[in-house]
């Protein structure tokens, strides 16, 4: 790859794995972990990683069946990627090839809407989300000292506003209880993002509000040139 960004996720990893080995990937029923790709292909100028969309806690009860890759897993495979680059360039290097990258952050929406599924209301909300941001904030500082140094978490959008809750609510409307849990879960992340910056004194650390502005297009979306 000639390119001076590599997102180094989970999407782009499968997608250069079937442009490399198509027939080997078309016999494979499911894919291999990302760290698995050589990396002779992905060491660019500047990586991006990108830690997404999975749960925070490693869940056993999930009634819906949904499928995605909980944090702990996604720090293993970066603990993987941190290996390979430190046996490929030498540890000086590698660090200062990961102090350039840049790491997102986003998850909670599915720790929230299992909350709001009764999986773990035996616990006060605020116990959840605290829950949450603690567990967040100890896999934050592994990826730190693992070379990590610049983050970008980026906040969750009214997640009691997404179809699946909506459909639970007679009048289709959002659920402002679910809604409620987010906001706390905002407040938690904000108030540990503080914490971090405090603890950790090289690291870069950016905190994106993106519940207002979502929350402003769902409630309003005509005077933001939006139609229903």
């Amino acid at each position: 790859m000639h390119s001076t960004d590599t997102y180094m996720d989970i999407n782009i990893h499968l997608k250069l794995r079937v442009m490399q080995q198509p027939r080997r990937w078309a016999a494979k029923s499911t894919a291999l972990p990302f760290y698995r790709l050589r990396l002779k292909y992905i060491i660019p100028l500047r990586c991006q990683f990108r830690f997404w969309w999975g749960r925070i806690f490693n869940i056993t009860s999930n009634p819906l069946n949904t499928q995605s890759i909980p944090l702990w897993q996604q720090v293993e495979y970066y603990l993987k990627v941190h290996e390979h680059l430190t046996k490929r360039l030498g540890s000086a290097h590698a660090q200062k090839h990961l102090s350039k990258s840049l790491f997102f952050i986003v998850f909670g929406s599915n720790n929230i809407l299992d909350y709001s599924r009764s999986i773990d209301q035996n616990k006060p909300p605020k116990m959840h989300v605290n829950q949450m941001t603690t567990l967040l904030k100890a896999k934050l500082k592994i990826l730190h000292t693992h070379g990590a140094r610049k983050f970008m978490v980026v906040g969750l959008p009214p997640v009691g506003c997404c179809p699946a809750q909506r459909i639970q609510n007679e009048t289709r409307g959002c659920r402002e209880d679910t809604n409620t849990w987010t906001v706390m879960y905002k407040e938690a992340l904000e108030s540990m993002s503080q914490e971090l910056k405090s603890e950790v004194k090289d690291m870069s650390y950016s905190y994106s509000h993106t519940y207002p502005l979502i929350h402003g297009f769902i409630q309003d979306p005509a005077s933001n040139g939006l139609r229903r």
